[in-house]
This record gives C-alpha cells, sequence and structure tokens, in this order.
C-alpha cells in the first residue's frame, strides 16, 4: 500500500527536476555543469572615474581685530636758555633836553642806550670846536684821545643859540659805533659866543638827546644817545 502511495510523488519530483534541468540549458549564458563541478566568473569591468565635485565657496572674511592702546606720553623736554636781551630803542628827543645836564667846564659828557654816562675831560682828552660860515654856517663840537678809540663828534648848521638837527655826528664808544645818519639826533644850543673859524675861541654850552644808528649790529639798529657839552677856549 505505501509502495502505491509513493510511487505517484516519486514520479512527480522526477519530472519536475527534468524540467528545471531543461530550463537552464535553455536559459542564455547559463551552462548546466555536472553535479560537483565549479567554475570561474570573469571579472567584471571597472567602473568609470566619478565626476570631480565643484570648488567650495569662499569661507566669509574674518572680523577685524580690535585697536591697540595708546602709548604713554613722553616727558617734556626742557626749556631752552633765555635769549640775550636786545638793544633798548628810544623815541627820539625833538627838543635835545635829554636826562644829562650839563657838567663842568670843558667836559662832555655822553650816555648810549641808557647805560652809565661816560665823562670826556681835558687834559685827557682833546675837547674842541670850531665854526666854519663859508655857504652855510657850520659848528662843530670834538673829543678825541690819544690813548683809546673814543671819539665824538658833534654838528650842526647854525652860529648861534637854538634848536638844530645833528649834521655829521658820529661818536665811538665802548662797543658802539654810532652815527646820525637820519638827523634824529637833536642838539639843544644854549650859550654861543664864538668868534674865528678853525682856532675859534669863546663859550659853546648845550645838550643833545636822541636816536643814532649803531654800525656795529648787523644790520645796524637805532640807539638813543644823550649827552651835554660846556666848552671854553
Amino acid at each position: 500500500m505505501k509502495k502505491l502511495l509513493l510511487k505517484p510523488i516519486i514520479y512527480t519530483l522526477l519530472t519536475l527536476s527534468a524540467f528545471s534541468i531543461y530550463s537552464c540549458e535553455k536559459m542564455p549564458g547559463r551552462v548546466l555543469l555536472p553535479p560537483g563541478t565549479s567554475t570561474t566568473t570573469s571579472t567584471g569591468s571597472t567602473g568609470s572615474t566619478g565626476k570631480t565635485g565643484s570648488t567650495g565657496s569662499t569661507g566669509a572674511t574674518g572680523s577685524t581685530g580690535s585697536t591697540g592702546s595708546t602709548g604713554t606720553t613722553g616727558a617734556t623736554g626742557a626749556t631752552g636758555s633765555t635769549g640775550s636781551t636786545g638793544v633798548n630803542g628810544f623815541t627820539g628827543s625833538t627838543t635835545g633836553i635829554g636826562p644829562i645836564a650839563l657838567g663842568a667846564t670843558n667836559t662832555v659828557i655822553v650816555q648810549v642806550n641808557g647805560g652809565t654816562a661816560t665823562t670826556f675831560t681835558a687834559p685827557t682828552y682833546m675837547l674842541s670846536f670850531l665854526s666854519v660860515n663859508a655857504f652855510l654856517p657850520l659848528t662843530s663840537v670834538f673829543v678825541l684821545s690819544t690813548s683809546n678809540s673814543n671819539t665824538v663828534t658833534l654838528g650842526y648848521i647854525g652860529a648861534s643859540s637854538g634848536i638844530y638837527s645833528g649834521i655829521g655826528s658820529a661818536i665811538t664808544i665802548g662797543s658802539y659805533s654810532l652815527v646820525d645818519d637820519n638827523g634824529t639826533e637833536t642838539i639843544n644850543v644854549t650859550t654861543q659866543n664864538v668868534t674865528g673859524s678853525i682856532g675859534a675861541s669863546g663859550t659853546l654850552k648845550g645838550t643833545f638827546d636822541g636816536l643814532m644808528m649803531d654800525h656795529n649790529q648787523t644790520p645796524a639798529v637805532s640807539v638813543r644817545v644823550s649827552g651835554s657839552f660846556n666848552l671854553q677856549q
């Protein structure tokens, strides 16, 4: 009984196996190998190289760094030395009357730029005057020295007492070399009793005051000159 039941089953299995083998033989690229036989498969082809990716975008600019702190202030330099005091200027006198009064007979006194007055006396200095009346009356006072370079010359156009502008006046005293370039030295003659010309005799008195140019300075500067004369010969 069991054999009768197994026959149909066995037959069915064989039929299916045969159909399966037949199907494998008919499939393209398939080779039916005997059982237990192995086969080597062919190596697949190398895949194509992938495309290069696009360049990434530029990164954002970094933030600006903070400003450094300010350095400390340097020390203040030392104060420079004070320059020397310039020569004092004065307004010239229009009267010829300055701060110097008449001195003793046969003296000439000169004060420059408000400094110490210098007194010229005989016989240390030769004091003289002359009065020449050619085209114009010209009177001059002279102080000369045989021991130093100090000299005084005062000139004015006039032959009697009065107020005159200096003409040809020049004074060399100390470090000053003074010339009345612009006629601003005013001479106030208080007494003039003179006879003769060169080698004149008589009495000549007066004062002077005003501005003269100091040519020992470069450029020349204006300084105040005051003085008096009291001469008798």
